[in-house]
């Protein structure tokens, strides 16, 4: 029987899920602190069971490397600032720092800030890789990202649906470009498309077994409402990347569907593909396709040096070279930007919270041996999703047990998600966003189970 503490930390993990996306997206400051909280309530009931039991958590090594190297980086540079934000003025006075050699933040209190997230994505990332060593788990953690996903589609296409001026509950204006409860449509069509392909994946398994009906009655129309929300919002990155990772996931799919075992069904599977794309097209046609229109109408007036976002990642390039191998502190960049953008006079003036691409970000504040850290993280994360989620015949060498395939499909689905969050990362930040930031931790975890091999889940 699973002790107490691992159950309530994987109860309460679940509830972290669904309640981020829907709390703003953790795109407030309470709602950021609620999860910290949450994070470390999860980490606390995890390590004490672990400590109880006299068990070691059952984790992947290089995770468990790359995480205490980040830790100590983050928390080293934290403890040991360089300078001091002055934020009336928005200038920085020297510190006296105890080891001059040493790498320091520019600022403890921003940092401190930042690190107590990190530290709590970089725990449930290291909580969901034993978790996953699950079948029932597995299933558990697919059902709620999956579920979650279609809860904030539902909200998102009533509200466009029923030309809502603002966030249904909000008493204030909300941004022209809101979808659902994410204020940025940007950050909105990031989520879509890391619960798109798993939705997708449990719409397929419903569609290949004559006797999951409620299944299909869930998921192939929670597909259908996804792929429509992500076109009804604004945002263009995502739509270009969703467009990629449908076509990429029936690609990889339809040779499994057509083999010989499943050639019954591949008829029915087609028949609920053209179904789709028909109702996509109808509901989008009936959601308020304008606004998306418009935003595309603009896109060529757009592509030019003078686009604030283009000066901006220029500007972020400058900064670099002042970053050096360990950056200027964790979540410090939003001060450090007005400091360079002096020269581009008011083209770019104020402050940027992001510079619209992700990895300058990391370069920025954790350095290029920081960023390497994390690129090891994420980046072996996606590899070991494609590589781990082969077919039986090409994944499973003689005496190794077989991948089931809704195992490979788990691992698959994580990974286009993953992907589809890199390729946005390059001109927006969806890596900054907390709630985001959960699901892409998630999505690592099963990654880098140690339960995963190139057979597949042991």
């Amino acid at each position: 029987m699973m002790p107490v503490l691992h159950l309530a930390a994987r109860w309460l993990f679940l509830a972290l899920i669904v309640l981020a996306p829907w709390a703003y997206g953790c795109t407030e400051a309470w709602a950021v602190r609620g999860l910290n909280a949450g994070m470390a309530l999860v980490l606390l009931l995890w390590i004490d069971g672990c400590v109880l039991r006299g068990v070691w958590p059952a984790v992947h090594r290089v995770p468990v490397l790359c995480s205490a190297l980040l830790l100590l980086l983050g928390w080293g540079m934290t403890l040991h600032p360089r300078y001091a934000l002055d934020a009336a003025t928005h200038t920085f006075s020297p510190v006296a720092a105890p080891f001059p050699w040493a790498p320091g933040t520019v600022d403890r209190a921003l940092s401190w800030e930042a690190m107590l997230r990190v530290t709590g994505l970089l725990g449930m990332l290291l909580f969901v890789s034993e978790v996953s060593a699950s079948a029932l788990w597995r299933r558990r953690l697919w059902w709620t990202l999956a579920g979650t996903g279609v809860s904030i589609v539902l909200l998102g296409l009533i509200q466009r649906i029923g030309a809502a001026p603002m966030i249904f509950w909000e008493p204030r204006p909300t941004q022209a470009s809101f979808f659902a409860t994410y204020y940025y449509a940007g950050n909105a069509g990031a989520f879509l498309n890391l619960v798109l392909t798993p939705i997708a994946g449990l719409a397929l398994l419903a569609a290949r077994n004559p006797d999951a009906h409620v299944q299909r009655a869930i998921w192939v129309p929670g597909w259908l409402l996804c792929l429509t929300a992500i076109f009804v919002n604004t945002s263009r990155t995502a739509q270009a990347i969703a467009l990629g990772l449908t076509a990429v996931f029936a690609v990889a799919q339809a040779r499994v569907v057509l083999t010989a075992a499943e050639r019954p069904r591949s008829a029915v599977c087609a028949i609920y593909g053209a179904a789709i794309l028909a109702a996509v097209a109808g509901l989008i046609f009936f959601s308020g396709w304008e606004r998306t229109a418009a935003k595309w109408g603009v896109m060529q007036s757009q592509l030019n040096t003078d686009n604030p976002r283009w000066q901006a990642l220029q500007t972020a390039v400058q900064i670099l070279p002042d970053a050096g191998a360990f950056g200027l502190g964790p979540g410090t960049f939003a001060a450090v930007f007005p400091h360079y953008t002096g020269p581009l006079g008011a083209a770019i003036a104020g402050i940027w919270r992001y510079t619209h691409n992700d990895y300058l970000q990391a370069a920025i504040e954790w350095g290029f041996c920081g960023a390497a850290l994390w690129a090891v993280l994420f980046f072996g994360g996606l590899w070991r999703c494609f590589t781990c989620c082969r077919t039986p015949a090409a994944g499973a060498a003689p005496g190794q047990p077989v991948p089931r395939t809704r195992d490979r499909l788990v691992l698959f689905c994580a990974g286009l998600s993953l992907a589809g969050v890199a390729l946005h990362a390059l001109i927006d930040f969806p890596l900054q966003i907390a709630s985001l930031q959960l699901y892409v931790a998630t999505f690592l975890g099963l990654a880098w189970s140690p339960a995963v091999s190139h057979a597949g889940w042991r």
